[in-house]
């Protein structure tokens, strides 16, 4: 397909990119490939790809498998392009409680 005729939502949040230029970067580099990107919700994205109101999205793995966006978008490209890292935090209190299996498991991942 051309790119011409997509429209795309991208994650153009300051604290997913380093700082406003790279929220301009994002959305320069969709445009240079031409394609024109759509600010939506990200609460009404599933329903934005349903409806064809955007052709492709912009999301980490996690939020693609939670938010279900697979049923409504045939392909994906990985491009690896960015990273987000998750981080695990807990009390002291918790992490005491757990069996030494179990915790040499989660530091291992």
């Amino acid at each position: 397909m051309d790119a011409r005729a997509l429209r795309l939502y991208l994650v153009l949040d300051p604290v997913l990119c380093k700082d406003a230029r790279g929220m301009v970067e994002t959305a320069v580099a969709a445009a240079k490939g031409g394609a024109t990107t759509t600010a939506i919700d990200i609460m009404e994205l599933y329903n934005a790809l349903q409806n064809k109101t955007v052709d492709g999205q912009e999301n980490p793995f996690l939020s693609i498998a939670s938010m279900k966006l697979f049923e409504v978008q045939k392909y994906m490209v990985v491009s690896g392009h960015s990273y987000l890292e998750y981080i695990m935090t807990c009390s002291k209190q918790w992490w005491d409680g757990l069996d030494d299996n179990t915790k040499a498991l989660i530091e291992e991942v």
